[in-house]
């Protein structure tokens, strides 16, 4: 069912005589309405060339005898912007029920960052006019050159639809640009307007220093901190610096894996002689910024320096932040726990987390080995990614030993476990404490998610707390009795408090069947499937080496209508697979919403024979309404008799609150009415509505149409109402 509409403009008063009908819009009452939170929407601005005194036609590729300019638009650079709209001046030529859409391309490589849903030809005037549409969700764009682009999805000789440009007086930097027998850019401008939000922007810091730290080519060319950072996109960085002397080298800001040290972005900060000579914050912001996802070192890089020609980071060596440190590189890594590098990075709104919970808690019980070693919660996860793990804990007196959280099968195999630390170190009350798993793995069964302690005694244990009242259907919490890992016991009446954070997926699990990513076999396998209103993070497939490849192996996301690209990630070099089977996963740079019929597939490029790689299908228990899909060229073949073993990651688009307009009454009589109303924003998905109505001005409402229909923005909607009083003043509104 569609949500409810909970936002009212305008009420409307309807006053039976007989016949005779008085509409009043009754602005005043909207003092009374006491329960809408509005929240200030941030500040929109448009980038605009509204001039044009010529056009060009687009067709689709198929009209015999017409040219075939497929694109047309704008390469503009956009620095730092959130963009919700996009629209140009077009016009119309013939009637006919063709289409076309709006694309945003990197201008790099062609690939699609957002592309708008079909337009109708008919909904485009034959004279000139301005033509909008919104882009869902928003898109941030930074230190991007991008094309915006029109491009009909179908014409024909004499229908078509025009752009329209102006080859005067042109911006500079910026370029008309359109697809004709090839990419060409000339010195116009299309008639363009989009509308943006700077994006919101959050600061992770430590700010305290009391030491100085010489960084020089002679000791430490590389310091920073430690740390790790969760699903942020980062976009600046920044550290407390000072120069000593006439130091001459580039100063350079990093970050590196702590996995494997290879480089996550970097910025040339400028020359080292340059910094200030007093202690100070410096920043970089970088050109591409990157999501991080885990265990990192941020840097400053100085190759330079001599004894009195050198750069200075400060840092703190007193009350120090915790699961962080001061990081430098003397010839190997060092990490030094008790010193915290002063820095600031800036990031922008993180991708929103999921969490599944009972958070209530009126009871505890303690942990006490050798007899009671884990405790939980025994529930089912189905098709998540479980990234963190949460409980409420104290502890009792001074216990030894670690507290650890697991997720077990039920055979209480571990799925996986981190140690949350020192059981002395909890607090002596009721406390949520939580983990971040290192490898977060996908859970799709019935599991125990527990606190595991095998320290402490009589007198020095922890608690966990749990709720026995109102408890959850279909599970309930879990221990472990006297005899341990065989003695596990259920306590159906109980809920322990938990929280768990995910990553929803979909997935189809690995099979025992394979088939070739080779040139003779297949250049391009995976799954033919819809994915509706999806925000895709992440996709992997199960691989395996063979041969001895040399290319690239490429995950992509495919349109099936018209085979284009949605989002592709090099997951590196084939050579690179395991020589056993093994899930392999790339999570994309810009991830984006999608709502269609895909294909999404392993790619590598043309290989010699005998070297490739295995991919993994299942031929039994497959999917409905999915098909197994390959590719050696020039043709796509799909196979209902297998599925390809896949796994994608999503977030779903954030949906705004829908808006409605009360429209006036119609047909009325003498005891009844027809009450309107409109949507002027579903927020992103369909909407039920109703009509409330009193003879009091004011709420409550007596009187209700009850919730009903599916509807959308710009869609009008209509309820019938009777046994009205004759002669009444009414006061209705649409929700």
């Amino acid at each position: 069912m569609g949500k409810h509409l909970k936002i009212i403009f305008i009420l409307l008063t309807l006053y039976l005589v007989g016949a005779t009908v008085f509409f009043v819009f009754d602005n005043w009452r909207e003092n009374l309405i006491k329960d809408i939170e509005v929240q200030a929407a941030p500040t929109e601005y448009t980038e605009e060339q509204t001039q044009y005194n010529t056009s060009c036609e687009l067709h689709h590729g198929d009209s015999p005898n017409w040219p075939n300019r497929t694109y047309a638009g704008q390469k503009v650079t956009i620095t730092k912007r959130k963009l919700s709209q996009l629209g140009f001046v077009l016009s119309r030529n013939g009637s006919t029920d063709y289409q076309f859409r709006f694309y945003i391309l990197k201008a790099s490589d062609k690939s699609v960052l957002w592309e708008s849903p079909a337009q109708q030809y008919l909904s485009v005037g034959t004279s000139p006019d301005w033509y909008d549409v919104a882009i869902s969700p928003e898109l941030d764009i930074y230190n991007e050159e991008v094309l915006l682009l029109v491009h009909p999805i179908s014409s024909y000789t004499g229908k078509y639809i025009s752009l329209h440009y102006q080859n005067s007086d042109v911006k500079a930097s910026e370029n008309y640009i359109e697809e004709f027998d090839g990419w060409n850019e000339y010195a116009y401008d299309a008639a363009y307007r989009y509308t943006y939000t700077e994006p919101t922007e959050y600061t992770e810091k430590q700010t305290k220093h009391n030491t100085d730290m010489v960084i020089a080519s002679d000791w430490r060319t590389k310091v920073g901190q430690k740390l790790s950072i969760s699903n942020r996109r980062v976009t600046k960085l920044a550290f407390i610096l000072r120069k000593e002397g006439s130091p001459a080298e580039n100063v350079t800001f990093e970050i590196r894996r702590v996995s494997d040290d290879s480089l996550i972005c970097s910025k040339v900060w400028g020359a080292a002689n340059d910094l200030p000579t007093e202690n100070d914050w410096v920043e970089v912001e970088f050109d591409t910024p990157q999501t991080i996802n885990e265990e990192v070192r941020i840097l400053v890089d100085y190759p330079g320096a001599d004894g009195t020609n050198r750069v200075i980071l400060r840092y703190q060596n007193t009350d120090v932040k915790a699961d962080e440190c001061e990081t430098d590189n003397t010839g190997g890594w060092q990490d030094r726990t008790d010193y915290d590098a002063a820095y600031r990075y800036t990031f922008t709104e993180p991708l929103p987390e999921y969490t599944e919970e009972q958070t209530e808690y009126n009871t505890d019980t303690y942990l006490n080995p050798p007899y009671y070693q884990a405790a939980g919660q025994r529930l089912t996860i189905a098709n998540r990614r479980v990234t963190k793990l949460a409980f409420v804990l104290y502890r009792v007196g001074s216990p030894s030993g670690d507290v650890t959280f697991s997720v077990r099968k039920i055979d209480n195999t571990v799925i996986q476990s981190k140690v949350w630390g020192a059981a002395a170190d909890l607090p002596l009350s009721a406390t949520w404490k939580e983990v971040e798993f290192d490898t977060p793995q996908v859970i799709n069964e019935e599991v125990r998610i527990l606190i595991e302690f095998t320290g402490g005694d009589a007198s020095n244990y922890i608690k966990y707390s749990y709720q026995n009242t109102d408890v959850k259907a279909d599970e309930w919490r879990t221990y472990m009795g006297t005899g341990g890992w065989g003695d596990m016991r259920d306590a159906t009446t109980n809920d322990t408090a938990y929280r768990y954070t995910y990553e929803p997926v979909e997935q189809q699990t690995q099979g025992e069947n394979y088939w070739m990513l080779e040139h003779r076999y297949a250049t391009k396998v995976g799954q033919r499937l819809n994915i509706s209103n999806r925000i895709v993070t992440k996709l992997g497939f199960w691989l395996e080496l063979f041969g001895s490849p040399t290319e690239d192996l490429t995950f992509e996301i495919r349109r099936t209508s018209d085979d284009t690209v949605i989002s592709s990630k090099v997951w590196g070099n084939a050579s690179e697979l395991s020589t056993t089977t093994a899930y392999e996963e790339v999570e994309f740079a810009d991830p984006q919403l999608i709502n269609e019929e895909v294909r999404i597939v392993a790619s590598i490029a043309e290989t010699t024979d005998n070297n490739g790689a295995l991919i993994y299908r299942q031929n039994a228990d497959v999917k409905e309404n999915e098909l197994y899909t390959e590719y050696l060229s020039p043709d796509w073949t799909d196979n209902s008799g297998y599925d390809c073993a896949y796994r994608y990651t999503y977030i779903l688009p954030e949906i705004s609150s829908p808006t409605v307009t009360t429209t006036p009454a119609t047909a009325v009589e003498k005891t009844t009415a027809t009450l309107n109303g409109e949507i002027t924003d579903d927020g992103g998905e369909a909407c039920e509505y109703r009509f409330e109505y009193d003879i009091d001005s004011g709420e409550p409402y007596a009187s209700s149409t009850g919730w009903t229909g599916s509807v959308t923005t710009s869609q009008s909607f209509s309820e019938d109402i009777s046994g009205l009083l004759k002669g009444t003043l009414y006061y209705f509104r649409a929700q």
